[in-house]
């Protein structure tokens, strides 16, 4: 299991987003249809630079604002919160 401390911000996000069109690049490349990529409304999603990138590959929707019902990882962001796993890691 991967833990991090570093907070998504923009630049994380970005970052993300270059890992993102790499490891997809076959298959941006050989797909007629455009991936759908479904993001929440965190203030780095919506950066314009980083949108730009996205759609230049994909069709970016966002999820409506406050939709936790169909937001399954807020649940899981909540319970993971509630339990030892939001501790920062810190080898032995």
């Amino acid at each position: 299991m991967l833990m991090t401390t570093i907070s998504t911000n923009t630049d994380t996000f970005r970052r993300f987003i270059n890992n993102l069109i790499f490891d997809m690049r076959a298959v941006l490349a050989a797909n007629a249809q455009r991936p759908i990529l479904i993001l929440d409304n965190h203030g780095a999603h919506k950066n314009h630079v980083n949108l730009a990138m996205l759609r230049q590959h994909f069709d970016v929707e966002f999820q409506p604002s406050y939709s936790s019902p169909v937001n399954s990882i807020a649940t899981a962001w909540a319970l993971t919160k509630q339990a030892d796993l939001a501790k920062p890691y810190r080898p032995a």
